[in-house]
């Protein structure tokens, strides 16, 4: 089922997508920094730290799916050229003629006309 969003519920969003997009960049973040911790300790996989890791890891990754299916289920979308912008349907259900929403400055815009109106 298609979602679609005037500009009232589009605005009623970003409170939730900033939360959203805030989870997946520091889980994203973590994961990098444990893929690096991981790399070094290659040559010992077996150890406890190295499991311990990949735990972590996998959790990340986890969580990090869960909130692309809450992004999918709000019937929104990340831009996969730049992950901090959030595609949200318009009226007609169709992301070019909706919004987009920026997690870093937490801004509204609308598609179209590329102005902001929140």
């Amino acid at each position: 089922m298609k979602r679609a969003y005037n500009k009232d519920r589009a605005r009623q969003l970003i409170p939730l997508l900033g939360s959203i997009t805030q989870e997946i960049s520091e889980r994203v973040h973590e994961a990098l920094i444990i893929q690096g911790r991981l790399t070094k300790l290659e040559s010992n996989p077996v150890c406890d730290e190295f499991m311990n890791l990949k735990a972590k890891l996998a959790t990340h990754r986890r969580e990090i799916r869960q909130s692309a299916r809450e992004l999918s289920r709000l019937g929104c979308v990340m831009d996969e050229e730049d992950p901090g912008q959030i595609r949200i349907p318009g009226t007609d259900g169709e992301f070019a003629h909706g919004f987009q929403f920026d997690s870093d400055s937490r801004c509204l815009r609308r598609v179209e006309t590329g102005v902001n109106i929140a």
